[in-house]
């Protein structure tokens, strides 16, 4: 495994298992640090999430460009999971994307899809054409809305039933696609199966900025 130990009083971690198409780690990290953030930017998985205000976690999209040119993919691993609940069991503050780590790579770790708010989870369907995201007025994405994406279509999007937590985005036709949860040890959790930096829209300012704002 890869990884490092990071020394932190504070801050934000954003991490992404590639830089590549697909990902959204550079896209976070870049736009945080615009704000004045203090982030810590790394492709490598730590060992603990411990001492970070919130953390973004970008597992990537598996799918193709509109050149064909295929999109990155890092698996969900059974070891990041248990850094990931024991940062949740500690009130962490988490976002977390990818199309394939909770129907996929951890669809029967109970535990772990508990402290996500979410009931239960499935695999999708193959080439989805992502064409809009509705999202809950319940929810931080209350009069948010994206038209499509800059990736010509994606395989294998997880769907979510969401358990105590709240649908974030639906896609309309399809199911729910992201959801939010405050939990019981006060984590804070957004997970999307979608990758933020491929997300369309026409709104000013920008929602994909919006959403990592809020």
């Amino acid at each position: 495994m890869d990884f490092e130990i990071p020394i932190t009083s504070g801050g934000v971690l954003v991490w992404e298992g590639s830089s590549v198409r697909g990902y959204s780690g550079t896209f976070i990290s870049e736009f945080l640090k615009q704000q004045g953030i203090n982030v810590v930017y790394t492709n490598l998985f730590p060992v603990t999430l411990s001492g970070f205000d919130a953390v973004f976690l970008s597992f990537g999209s598996q799918g193709i460009t509109e050149t064909i040119e295929g999109m990155g993919i890092t698996s969900f691993d059974d070891w990041m999971a248990d850094v990931v609940k024991d940062y949740l069991l500690g009130g962490g503050k988490l976002y977390i994307e990818g199309t394939e780590i909770f129907g996929w790579d951890q669809r029967n770790n109970k535990d772990l899809l508990e402290l996500f708010g979410i009931e239960s989870t499935d695999d999708g369907t193959d080439y989805i054409v992502l064409d809009t995201l509705d999202g809950n007025s319940s929810a931080l994405t209350i009069n948010m809305n994206f038209i499509g994406s800059h990736a010509y279509r994606f395989s294998s999007v997880d769907k979510s039933v969401p358990g105590n937590g709240t649908t974030a985005f639906l896609q309309p036709g399809y199911g729910t696609v992201a959801v939010e949860n405050i939990g019981f040890y006060t984590q804070k959790t957004v997970y999307s199966a979608y990758p933020i930096s491929e997300l369309k829209d026409d709104a000013q300012p920008n929602n994909r900025y919006e959403l990592v704002s809020r």
